[in-house]
């Protein structure tokens, strides 16, 4: 810093408001529809191994988390 300037701290905070997806398989916008959006993001998250979509929460990313989102996507939104 130069004369008369300081150095801040900086942090940064997310918060997130608004609505919710539709059922847990509503990840991606336009939240309330479920579509290839949707798909992609779970496929993207699974194979990034992202903890949003172990959808079984046990820490594993295998068939039972595509089981749970594949019965998501398909019950549909209310």
């Amino acid at each position: 810093p130069g004369l008369n300037q300081q150095s801040l701290p900086t942090t940064s905070l997310t918060i997130t408001i608004g609505d919710a997806g539709c059922n847990n398989a509503d990840l991606a916008e336009p939240l309330g529809v479920l579509d290839l959006g949707d798909i992609s993001a779970f496929l993207a998250g699974f194979l990034g191994m992202d903890p949003s979509v172990d959808f079984n929460d046990d820490g594993v990313f295998d068939l039972a988390d595509i089981g749970a989102f594949v019965a998501d996507f398909t019950a549909g939104c209310p």
